[in-house]
């Protein structure tokens, strides 16, 4: 605690609570919040402010080397379904505030998908060494058992990703500007206070990417609280995705995580039991649609 900093903002916490690497300094009528930031968040706080999005904490005090004082927001109690809904229709607001057009960057864009593609391949052949690996085993255990069991829905989603790819490769090749937006980067449903307004807090990741970034970190980061269709008409709603960005949408849900089988089987098992409920929720979205027509027509 920077006790010469509190000193020179009058700020005498008679308490002071530890919650990730921050502080929350409580006095007797007033709770504030002391935590480093990135260099990079004064600019964000000052683009958010210019652009009329006020949905983040306001800033009391920076000093020179990143240490941010700023008042305490309370959260109220909401469960977490409803909780993830209200990031959805915030996450819409800031990408509405924050939308512009950028010119197409031909190399960078060869860049995203060559890399893509590599991905693709290398979790197509890990699997199916993994595969061999298990089939020739006498014994298997519980979570290579399990495991094996769900290989071709493995094979499936990764091949659809490597689909959509292609597709947004190939629409986007004939755009000359693309759409981005601010992205909050960091969309895990303990950094929504649900106060007197909805307020998004930790800032430190944002950037100015693509929207279907932030719509896959929020997937990615509350899957189990909601279906992927449910997620998708949510924030299109409020914001919809333009054709190429939601094949690309799709192409990073299909890109499944690589599990690790050197773990202890009870590590192991726990890692499979949540990547298989992740492909489920992916593959109960898959089996519904049309591939060749997005969902829910969610294109200009």
């Amino acid at each position: 605690m920077n006790k010469e900093l509190l000193e020179t903002l009058k700020i005498h916490p008679t308490k002071v609570r530890y919650r990730g690497n921050a502080q929350i300094l409580e006095e007797e009528e007033r709770k504030y919040v002391m935590k480093k930031i990135s260099p990079a968040s004064r600019d964000i706080y000052h683009y958010l402010e210019s652009r009329n999005f006020l949905h983040f904490p306001r800033s009391l005090f920076i000093s020179s080397d990143n240490i941010e004082i700023s008042e305490y927001i309370p959260d109220a109690p909401v469960d977490a379904a409803q909780r993830v809904e209200d990031m959805i229709y915030l996450l819409t607001l800031l990408h509405n505030k924050t939308t512009f057009y950028k010119e197409l960057d031909l190399d960078e864009i060869k860049k995203i998908y060559e890399e893509g593609m590599e991905e693709f391949q290398y979790l197509l052949k890990y699997y199916q060494s993994i595969e061999q690996m298990i089939q020739e085993e006498v014994y298997m255990s519980p979570a290579n058992y399990y495991f094996i069991l769900n290989i071709t829905r493995v094979y499936q989603i990764l091949n659809q990703g490597i689909l959509s790819l292609e597709k947004w490769y190939q629409l986007v090749q004939n755009k000359k500007t693309l759409r981005f937006v601010l992205n909050h980067n960091h969309l895990k449903k303990e950094h929504l206070r649900e106060g007197e307004n909805l307020c998004f807090i930790s800032w430190n990741k944002a950037n100015f990417g693509f929207p279907q970034n932030d719509l896959l970190n929020l997937w990615q980061n509350n899957y189990e609280y909601l279906s992927l269709s449910s997620l998708l008409d949510l924030y299109q709603s409020k914001y919809r995705l333009l054709e190429y960005e939601y094949y690309h949408f799709v192409a990073k849900i299909c890109r499944l995580k690589r599990i690790d089988f050197n773990k202890k089987e009870q590590e192991k098992m726990k890692e499979i039991i949540y990547f298989i409920k992740y492909m489920e929720k992916v593959d109960d979205y898959l089996s519904k649609q049309d591939t060749n027509k997005p969902h829910n027509q969610a294109y200009q």
